[in-house]
């Protein structure tokens, strides 16, 4: 008897099973980028051109089949009560704020073209010219290139919705504001980062950049 209570150890800690846990890291995941969706929100309207190109993202790559799943629609319903003191405020002041806004916008009499190039001007004067364009090069190349990485596009994705609206915005409008577009120039300096630094995997590696597995002799 005092042999068996000796050599008697307790079953291990019952651990997540494999599929639960990279269930729960998705879960996590997309209710995160809620969370911080609605904090952008309450920072600048911004926010909807974000979420407008992380949607058209999901949409055109494999990560579609997530919208079959609750968690993306959680994460809306989550950034939409993070964000809602802005819809609170706005519904009590008439939408004074989305009107201001959705008036800048306005269409006006007459296709102007002379703003449009004073828009691309003034976002140079931003970034300088040659930033600019290197910039829009990684966007180009991340939206097209054969070898673009799925972070690379997704980058771009969050970066064109505002870059592109609110530089043709002027041909109709017309006005429009050089730093209207910086919120969208941000995520391209990411994008031009691992676009310059992103190398094809040696040649010999395993699936994913990985050493090649030892022979059974035991070499290489």
């Amino acid at each position: 008897m005092g042999r068996w209570c000796c050599s008697w150890r307790s079953p291990p800690a019952r651990s997540p099973s494999p599929c639960s846990r990279p269930a729960a890291t998705r879960a996590r995941a997309w209710l995160t980028a809620g969370l911080w969706l609605g904090l952008a929100g309450l920072s600048k309207y911004h926010a909807a051109f974000f979420a407008l190109g992380a949607f058209g993202f999901v949409l055109a790559t494999r990560h579609r089949r997530h919208l079959l799943t609750p968690w993306p629609w959680f994460a809306v319903v989550v950034a939409g009560l993070v964000a809602a003191p802005v819809f609170v405020w706005n519904a009590e002041h008439g939408f004074v704020s989305f009107l201001f806004q959705a008036g800048r916008g306005s269409a006006g009499t007459h296709i102007a073209i002379v703003p449009v190039l004073q828009a691309l001007g003034g976002q140079a004067g931003y970034l300088l010219p040659w930033t600019m364009v290197g910039l829009a090069v990684a966007l180009a190349l991340a939206c097209v290139g054969h070898r673009a990485s799925e972070r690379t596009r997704f980058l771009a994705a969050l970066a064109l919705p505002p870059i592109v609206l609110f530089t043709i915005l002027p041909l109709w409008a017309g006005r429009g504001l050089p730093h209207w577009q910086m919120p969208g120039w941000l995520f391209a300096f990411p994008c031009s980062a691992f676009s310059s630094t992103g190398r094809p995997p040696p040649a010999g590696a395993g699936r994913h950049g990985s050493p090649p597995a030892p022979s059974r002799s035991g070499r290489w």
